[in-house]
């Protein structure tokens, strides 16, 4: 009984601690959409796809595919 339960109870805080990512990588690429158009004089930029965030010391580094809006090419 309190091994089930505490399975339960771990499969929640899982369940529950992966909401925040997705607001975490919403802030994330707009923050990289915003920088790369301040780089690029204007330019529009969409990002694709985020990732490998953890494995560094400081979690603070992440990869992002992107695309420009003007002319499709992927970076």
């Amino acid at each position: 009984m309190l091994i089930k339960l505490g399975k339960s109870l771990l499969m929640a805080i899982l369940i529950l601690s992966l909401t925040g990512c997705g607001s975490l990588n919403k802030i994330q690429a707009k923050q990289i959409e915003e920088k790369l158009s301040e780089m690029y004089e204007g330019e529009k930029f969409k990002v694709l796809a985020l990732g490998n965030r953890f494995g560094t010391l400081t979690n603070d580094t992440v990869t992002a595919f992107v695309k420009s809006k003007k002319n499709g090419c992927c970076v």
